[in-house]
């Protein structure tokens, strides 16, 4: 999970416990704190990143109802491979 995406949870986890509550009583979501007054929850932090777009892709192209038990642990070995190195073989 990318830093920013956990930051931002704790952030709102805070907030939550806290049970800030708006007028009608919902619960506040946390403004980020990097994020100016005026630009509060049009911030939207990216889940995936250009290292994983390859994995996603790879998933994407994978004909998941052809494959055999061991096609699918090779292709869960490239996708780890290629995560870690960042460079498929």
């Amino acid at each position: 999970m990318p830093v920013g995406v956990v930051k931002r949870a704790r952030e709102i986890l805070k907030n939550l416990e806290a049970n800030a509550l708006d007028r009608e009583g919902v619960p506040v979501i946390a403004a980020h704190e990097d994020m100016p007054r005026e630009e509060e929850g049009t911030a939207q932090l990216a889940l995936f990143t250009e290292n994983t777009r390859d994995v996603l892709e790879m998933m994407r192209n994978a004909d998941l109802d052809n494959l055999s038990p061991i096609e699918a642990l090779n292709l869960l070995a490239r996708m780890k491979k290629y995560k870690i190195s960042e460079n498929p073989d």
